[in-house]
């Protein structure tokens, strides 16, 4: 298993940037990397498509489901393709200073991450932290 785990500070209330989170419609307007289909609530099946965060163009579908789903604090789900790649995705929120800390990662499991390796999966930090700041940035345009 490799541990990927970004955070950012936003200066709005937490209940803003769940809604964020949890309109999958709108991911592709500010989500470089994933688009959702399915309802955000607890045991849900997901349908996800991600743009390969290597740049290479690829993109990978795969079936999902919502494991963690408390409002304002957790969203997380688990999917991908067993043995191969699979992952825990999951954003939390807590309180921090005039607004919330948002912590936004993902645990890799599989061959993939065996064979590629820990610097491999951690290339993928500056997709993460985009997502998070197009997240900041959504946030703040609606204050």
């Amino acid at each position: 298993m490799v541990k990927l785990e970004t955070e950012i500070d936003i200066a709005a209330p937490p209940s803003r940037v769940w809604q964020i989170l949890t309109d999958f419609e709108s991911f592709p307007e500010w989500n470089p990397l994933l688009q959702i289909m399915g309802k955000p609530e607890l045991g849900a099946k997901l349908k996800v498509k991600v743009n390969a965060p290597d740049g290479s163009g690829s993109q990978y579908n795969f079936q999902a489901k919502v494991v963690d789903f408390e409002p304002d604090k957790l969203l997380a789900w688990k999917g991908g393709v067993p043995g191969i790649l699979s992952g825990y995705h999951y954003w939390r929120i807590s309180p921090s200073g005039d607004g919330i800390r948002l912590i936004h990662g993902e645990d890799f499991y599989g061959l993939y991450v065996w064979i590629k390796g820990y610097q491999h999966i951690m290339s993928f930090r500056p997709n993460y932290e985009a997502a998070n700041e197009a997240i900041a940035k959504r946030a703040l345009a609606f204050s």
